[in-house]
């Protein structure tokens, strides 16, 4: 049987520990749900940011999602279109969260005169972007003249509650 002095014994367990990773040198995982951007939201969480809402929302769940057209064939993610509560019955505020854009657009409400074909009832001209309604009650979302998304027709969709009276 082959014996081990005390110091061969002791050089192999400091050996041993140096293999090791020394506790402060681990890096904490982050645990989804814990970090919070500059409002509070939790991004991990799917919560974002919305300044129409003034609160932190899932878009995807309190949003109107518009699904991208033909005309839009590289495109495979909704765009959706988040209301701030109506005042009373109608939509004062609303906004554009668009594919791959950190902040979401904000959008005017306009109101075009009565028996308009095709009403015009959001827009963001720095964005280029316009939401028509269509006469079967669907709506077509423009950029830079084409439509590229559309949504509905759907009853019940605060869409339909913006009208030509101001």
């Amino acid at each position: 049987m082959k014996s081990f002095s005390v110091l061969s014994i002791l050089m192999l367990s400091l050996s041993m520990t140096a293999c090791q990773r020394s506790a402060t040198s681990e890096v904490a995982t982050p645990i989804t749900g814990q970090e919070r951007d500059a409002q509070g939201c939790i991004p991990t969480a799917g919560y974002l940011w919305s300044p129409a809402r003034k609160a932190c929302v899932k878009v995807f769940e309190a949003g109107i999602a518009f699904d991208p057209t033909p005309y839009n064939p590289d495109q495979t993610l909704h765009a959706f279109v988040l209301t701030a509560p109506a005042n009373g019955n109608q939509v004062k505020a609303a906004e554009l969260y668009w594919p791959g854009e950190a902040e979401p657009w904000p959008l005017d409400v306009v109101h075009t005169p009565e028996g308009d074909i095709r009403p015009l009832v959001l827009a963001s001209q720095p964005r280029k972007v316009k939401i028509y309604r269509t006469t079967e009650g669907a709506y077509l979302l423009e950029r830079d003249g084409k439509v590229l998304y559309t949504f509905g027709p759907k009853e019940g969709s605060v869409l339909n509650t913006i009208t030509w009276r101001k």
